[in-house]
């Protein structure tokens, strides 16, 4: 199982003492405005084992983001492709003590590199919802420029696509 470290986090797999701050983190309904709303404890438990198994299945997922000074999960990050999308896609979320401080930013970088380097993408898109001002930032300071928009559970959401610097249309 992958482990990435940067100059402030440690992107790791998921361990089951995650899940008490994993859970409240989407139970939060301030925090959880832009993904569809909160999600009941049960809930929090399915899609944090969804991450665990898509790394199983995939090679790939969503890492728990570490800050390396302190060892606290300050959110999580990663990569994906659910079974009915055609392409990969890229998402983060940052605990709310933990944002503005460039760790998503820093982590998807990380992200990035591993998944364009290693796992072979051209491209990647995130979907960000029009009024998630932050994760817009994050997504255009990743090199992601607007392709179109798309409407998800009633909120518009742009389709940030993210090419790999190196690649070469022609080629």
């Amino acid at each position: 199982m992958k482990t990435i470290r940067t100059k402030r986090l440690l992107l790791r797999q998921w361990r089951e003492k995650d899940f008490g701050t994993f859970a409240r983190f989407w139970a939060d309904p301030d925090i959880m405005t832009f993904v569809g709303g909160p999600i009941p404890r049960q809930d929090a438990w399915r899609r944090m084992l969804y991450f665990i198994g898509h790394w199983q299945l995939r090679g790939f997922g969503f890492f728990v983001v570490e800050d390396n000074t302190t060892g606290e999960l300050v959110g999580y990050c990663g990569a994906q492709r659910p079974v009915d999308k055609l392409e990969p896609e890229l998402g983060w979320g940052i605990l709310p003590q933990s944002q503005g401080r460039g760790f998503a930013t820093e982590a998807m970088h990380a992200v990035l590199g591993f998944a364009f380097s290693e796992l072979g993408w051209t491209t990647a898109i995130s979907l960000i919802a029009d009024d998630n001002l932050a994760s817009r930032a994050v997504a255009r300071k990743l090199g992601g420029s607007v392709e179109r928009y798309t409407d998800i559970d009633g909120s518009r959401c742009g389709v940030y696509r993210h090419i790999f610097p190196h690649h070469n249309a022609s080629c």
